[in-house]
């Protein structure tokens, strides 16, 4: 099991070199969050919108929910607050730093009506 997950957190870990945004997608309780929080440090701020705080703040204003210093800012349970990836999608479109973005959810945000 643990070369399993630490084969996943390299996967992720190089596909945060290369993307500007990547997204953990999967069934409920498949282990996105516990990946995501392997991801955590210094420069890896974690957010889930799974806090009705947080969830308030995302939808009241998108813009300044994302803005950060972080690295890498990682939104866990994105489809929560779709309203957050045009947002998203004109920070990473100003700025072509890899790494920018990492989003969870258990639904394909692809698929949801508001992308």
């Amino acid at each position: 099991m643990r070369d399993y997950k630490r084969w996943f957190t390299d996967v992720l870990k190089q596909s945060l070199k290369v993307r500007k945004v990547a997204v953990i997608s999967g069934a409920r309780q498949c282990g996105k969050t516990t990946l995501a929080k392997h991801m955590v440090s210094e420069k890896v701020i974690y957010k889930t919108l799974d806090d009705v705080t947080l969830l308030k703040a995302a939808q009241d204003d998108p813009q300044s929910f994302i803005k950060t210093t972080a690295d890498t800012f990682i939104i866990d349970e994105i489809q929560k607050a779709p309203d957050l990836l045009p947002s998203i999608k004109l920070v990473v479109d100003q700025n072509n730093r890899p790494g920018q973005f990492l989003l969870t959810g258990s639904a394909d945000i692809r698929k949801l009506p508001q992308v």
